[in-house]
């Protein structure tokens, strides 16, 4: 960075002195000298940057509804063009309806990929994990899609992203890239007849081996990074909401609060919510997705169950579940509202939008965005 600054000084050395020769007509154009301007103030202005930033988008790839993606890319490149991004992480449900059926016909998959080469977002790298819809067909696709292109960057169903902090390198924020077709497949009682479908729609066999290597695999790297005092902050990411899946609460959630997960990065849900657990706390519905009608309130786009929309949290106090499943396809409807596992600040379908992620060794920044100009909704965690 320091490199990049100076040589943008020494172009402007070069065009004051042109300009003292009275030849700058002849070879700066106004729209020129602006560029470089521009650009000396962006790379002041990441410099000064400490925050290592990421996307975080769900449910975005259905031919059906480009409009939604096109959306949520133009907010995300407006974003981009204002403040340095490292990174995209997705939550699923990548590629509608079937995901990636054949490798010998990529049409969908570069279509919907076509969006995230709009100006300022197009060399950003995006870390998929896989949604149901991804695992309709063969998911491996997805991750051999990483041979032909370079921005997607998935090295297997089910891998470790580990990114440093930009205000001290020692430390990192650890995202577990997580199978959730593989997840939900844990243990499943025999008379739930719904679940044992969805497992086998999603080509997996209710407690396989691959099933318990995921497990397995999952929980060893949260009791290292549990442990390691590098790992400032510390989440999955995953396809199915574990606030809202009967399988995810009784077999992954113990675990995320035995080691004090700080957060959890879903979709499936086509909506917007935010909504948090603590780490001694326990399941109300257990044996269902959600309780009662707390509100028969019929089309409403919007539901705040708090005054605020920023709020605050230290770290170690509970387990946060960001929810965007908004990012392209076909919203769903958030009435009636049910009452829920955890604490459900708000829900929203008004817009196809994504949420960012700002982290340092001191804060957490978690923002979501329908359009490119403020945050309708965010929470900042602190050591």
């Amino acid at each position: 960075m320091v490199i990049k600054c100076a040589s943008l000084y020494i172009i402007l050395a070069i065009i004051l002195v042109l300009v003292s020769a009275d030849v700058v007509s002849q070879t700066f154009t106004p729209e020129m000298v602006n560029l470089i301007s521009d650009q000396m103030q962006r790379s002041n202005l990441y410099a000064d940057d400490d925050f290592t930033r990421f996307f975080v988008v769900g449910d975005f790839g259905d031919l059906d509804n480009l409009s939604g993606v096109d959306n949520m890319t133009n907010i995300m490149s407006e974003l981009a063009s204002e403040k340095p991004f490292h990174f995209v992480t997705t939550v699923g449900d990548n590629f509608y309806p079937k995901g990636i059926e054949t490798m010998d016909d990529l049409q969908n998959a570069n279509k919907v990929m076509s969006y995230f080469q709009k100006p300022d977002i197009k060399d950003i790298k995006i870390y998929p994990t896989l949604g149901n819809h991804d695992c309709y067909s063969d998911y491996t696709n997805e991750v051999k899609f990483s041979e032909f292109k370079s921005q997607w960057r998935m090295e297997s169903d089910y891998y470790e992203l580990k990114e440093p902090l930009k205000d001290d390198p020692s430390k990192y924020v650890v995202i577990l890239m997580s199978n959730s077709c593989l997840l939900m497949c844990w243990s499943i009682n025999e008379a739930d007849q719904k679940a044992h479908k969805t497992c086998n729609k999603m080509n997996t066999e209710v407690g396989s081996q691959r099933v318990k290597e995921h497990y397995f695999w999952l929980e060893h790297k949260l009791q290292t990074y549990s442990t390691d005092p590098n790992a400032v902050w510390v989440g999955v990411a995953m396809h199915h909401p574990v606030l809202k899946e009967v399988p995810l609460k009784n077999d992954l959630l113990p675990l995320l609060q035995k080691y004090k997960v700080d957060f959890a990065l879903v979709g499936h849900t086509h909506i917007y919510e935010y909504s948090n657990f603590g780490y001694d706390e326990s399941l109300r519905y257990p044996n269902e997705a959600k309780g009662p009608v707390l509100d028969d309130c019929g089309a409403d786009i919007e539901i705040y169950n708090t005054a605020n929309i920023e709020h605050y949290f230290k770290k170690g106090e509970m387990f946060h579940q960001i929810l965007v499943g908004t990012s392209g396809t076909e919203l769903d409807k958030i009435c009636p509202y049910h009452d829920q596992d955890g604490e459900v600040y708000f829900q929203s379908i008004d817009g196809h939008g994504l949420v960012t992620i700002e982290a340092n060794s001191q804060d957490l920044r978690i923002s979501y965005y329908k359009d490119k100009d403020i945050p309708f909704f965010s929470i900042e965690i602190t050591v």
